[in-house]
């Protein structure tokens, strides 16, 4: 089924305004980026997300690009979805 950029833009701007597809895209990015700063790792020369330290201190470290932060949120919407969608069968 091919799916006009009329159809995407509307589904897109749909999951943008849903609190629990946001809520879990949230949750996954900032597990990764807690988990990134606890192991020491992080991102040069890039635009990203950063994790406070343990004592609420800023880091300016980058754990994760902003390209990257995209990309975990969409696959984590998209699994959330699936999952709603085989419950629900």
């Amino acid at each position: 089924m091919l799916v006009t950029p009329d159809e995407q833009s509307a589904l897109l701007r749909n999951i943008a305004d849903d609190p629990k597809l946001i809520e879990a895209a949230r949750i996954q990015i900032e597990d990764l980026v807690i988990e990134m700063r606890d192991s020491g790792m992080f991102v040069l020369n890039r635009n990203g997300i950063a994790a406070h330290n343990y004592d609420g201190t800023p880091n300016g470290l980058i754990r994760i690009s902003t390209a990257m932060a995209i990309q975990i949120a969409l696959r984590e919407i998209a699994d959330h979805i699936a999952a709603q969608t085989t419950t629900e069968r």
